[in-house]
């Protein structure tokens, strides 16, 4: 499916996120989707206690993942099941570890779950379901710590980072660690397109790239001022956000559009643009892209218009599927959805 990875700041972006809901205030703006609608006695916006942030559809069967506050005053995993795009239940709730990614293959939905314990360090489990309604819980393997929060499937095999190497498994059941160790785990990202996974980190000029097996690697062909921002994938190919900086610790003085056929070579857009977004899905009739302040979704990936769901840094997921639109995001209590991918509606859950 035509499906995007932010690197691991997804997943701390969520954190901040549930943190914020829990005793912060929640500000839309015009033409963007902000939290839950409701509002206190002084009319302020309610923090959101439901936070989506994972798609994924296998078989006609759609499911959205991510955190909801629940009545033990704890963030717990929670997971919603459709057949249509229309009802949405939810099949699994109360999980101790918050699933941040979904991929379906061989038949198979897979969630990649994180939460931090009690000492600050990651606890990773995935979950494994074949209809998208009953699930189970599975370990993964303790010599890979800090796993990243995306997730790729591609040539069988469905593939995960850490911080001292790589994660496959064939059923999101039974996980084999090997590979070369990334950079750094929380800003890392595993993709797959072109028939190959591309494993990239913010702070490397190096990526990984291979069929899943094997892995080689390949220096960044950019300049030692730009870096890459985000790594997404859509129609087969690799497309991301490079910036630029003048000086170590300064914030990025540009950003540019980039693309790429194999991960390694990019090309990068000559003019800077001032509103940094990824495409998503990009079908000929809709483009929906993520972008630094949210979704933002157009009839062109030239024209994408103003924003749908507010969500800072790339954040938040979206889906093609069963002839509309979806969209979730760390800001939004809930599911978007549109047939035209500009008009939207919030889905309601059971």
């Amino acid at each position: 499916m035509p499906h995007w990875r932010a690197w691991d700041q997804r997943f701390v972006l969520m954190l901040i996120a549930l943190a914020a809901a829990c005793g912060g205030e929640s500000k839309g703006t015009s033409g963007a989707h902000g939290g839950v609608g409701g509002g206190d006695s002084n009319g302020r916006q309610e923090p959101p206690r439901l936070i989506l942030g994972a798609l994924a559809e296998g078989n006609g069967v759609l499911v959205a993942a991510g955190a909801e506050y629940t009545e033990s005053l704890q963030w717990k995993g929670v997971i919603f099941r459709s057949e249509d795009g229309v009802d949405w239940t939810k099949v699994a709730s109360e999980l101790e570890t918050v699933p941040s990614d979904i991929e379906f293959g061989n038949g198979h939905f897979v969630a990649l779950a994180r939460m931090f314990d009690s000492l600050g360090f990651v606890m990773s489990r995935s979950y494994v379901s074949d209809d998208g309604a009953l699930w189970t819980e599975h370990e993964l393997p303790e010599s890979i710590s800090e796993i990243g929060a995306g997730l790729a499937f591609g040539n069988g095999l469905f593939v995960a980072a850490g911080l001292e190497g790589h994660l496959s498994s064939t059923d999101g059941k039974t996980w084999r660690a090997y590979g070369p160790a990334v950079a750094d785990a929380s800003s890392s990202g595993v993709e797959f397109a072109a028939r190959r996974f591309l494993s990239w980190s913010m702070v490397n000029l190096v990526v990984y790239f291979g069929d899943g097996e094997t892995w080689q690697s390949a220096p960044l062909d950019l300049d030692w001022q730009t870096k890459l921002d985000a790594v997404g994938t859509v129609n087969d190919g690799f497309v991301g956000i490079v910036s630029q900086n003048c000086c170590a610790g300064e914030a990025p003085s540009t950003y540019r559009r980039a693309a790429s056929v194999n991960g390694v070579d990019w090309n990068v857009e000559t003019s800077d643009t001032k509103a940094p977004s990824v495409p998503v899905i990009d079908d000929g009739t809709a483009c929906i892209a993520r972008g630094l302040s949210g979704i933002v979704a157009g009839a062109t990936c030239d024209a994408v218009g103003s924003i749908i769901v507010q969500s800072e840094n790339y954040n938040g997921d979206a889906l093609a599927a069963l002839g509309r639109y979806f969209v979730v995001g760390a800001s939004f209590s809930g599911i978007l959805s549109s047939s035209d991918g500009i008009e939207w509606a919030k889905v309601p859950l059971q």
